[in-house]
C-alpha cells in the first residue's frame, strides 16, 4: 500500500522553520495527557524522536541517559516507547506503539522507520 504525505511548512513562534516544506502528518501522541501535533516523516531516521517537554506532558518515564548517534555527531537522550495515533486520509486513524528517543534540545517530532514503515 502506498501512502502519500503532503509537504507542509510550519511556523514556529515567528522563527524560521528548520524543515521548510517537509512531509508532515497529523498525529496524536498518547499518554497521561495527549499531545496533538504534526510529525515530520524522515525515512533516514531509524527511530522516532520527541522533545523532552513532550515526554513530560505524556508522562513518560525517563531511564538512565544514553549516548545517541546523530548525523551531526553524538548526543545524550533517553530511550522509550510511545503510542501514536496517525490521522490518515478520509478520517482513518491508525494506532501504533513505536520506539522513540527523547531529546532535550529538540523542538520537532521526527517519525523514523522503526515501528512505522
Amino acid at each position: 500500500m502506498i501512502r502519500r504525505f503532503k509537504y507542509r511548512s510550519l511556523s514556529l513562534n515567528n522563527q524560521e522553520d528548520p524543515y521548510p516544506l517537509a512531509p508532515r502528518i497529523p498525529i496524536i501522541l498518547k499518554g497521561q495527557r495527549d499531545y496533538e501535533t504534526l510529525g515530520i516523516i524522515d525515512s533516514g531516521a531509524t527511530e522516532m524522536s520527541i522533545p523532552l517537554f513532550v515526554a513530560e506532558i505524556l508522562g513518560l518515564k525517563l531511564n538512565t541517559p544514553i549516548e545517541i548517534k546523530f548525523a551531526e555527531g553524538m548526543g545524550k537522550g533517553y530511550s522509550s516507547k510511545v503510542k501514536i495515533m496517525v490521522m490518515m486520509e478520509r478520517s482513518q486513524k491508525v494506532e501504533l506503539i513505536v520506539p522513540c528517543l527523547i531529546l532535550k534540545d529538540s523542538e520537532e517530532i521526527i517519525i523514523g522507520r522503526a515501528g512505522f514503515f
